[in-house]
């Protein structure tokens, strides 16, 4: 998933489709089932590594900008916790298992997967 600009140039989700399995991005699965302050915390330290191996592995600029991805992710998080009251963990399973039918077949058999997405 990247990051593009919209007609009035804010930040907008650009899924990649190696990313995507049955309609669904990696990135919603994973906010599914885990806490808020797992995924808060996800973000936090995935933007820490683009950061931390800057210019390492690939171009500065293109290392900067994926963690500016997950930075503006990780501020479109807290604005949202803002805004609502925090919900438990159990209703994001709820609300990810609304989807579940287009989680595929190898993700609902893997451990740690709650039984609601097994069926």
């Amino acid at each position: 998933m990247s990051i593009v600009q919209d007609a009035e140039n804010k930040p907008v989700r650009d899924p990649v489709s190696h990313y995507q399995r049955g309609g669904l991005e990696c990135i919603d699965a994973m906010r599914a089932i885990s806490t808020p302050e797992e995924f808060r915390g996800y973000l936090k330290l995935t933007a820490f590594k683009y950061l931390w191996r800057l210019g390492e592995k690939d171009l500065p600029v293109k290392e900067a900008k994926k963690a500016k991805d997950y930075i503006t992710w990780l501020h479109e998080e807290l604005a949202m916790q803002d805004a609502k009251p925090e919900g438990t963990w159990a209703d994001g399973v709820r609300d990810f298992a609304a989807k579940a039918e287009n989680i595929p077949q190898e993700i609902r058999n893997m451990s740690g997967v709650p039984a609601a997405f097994k069926k």
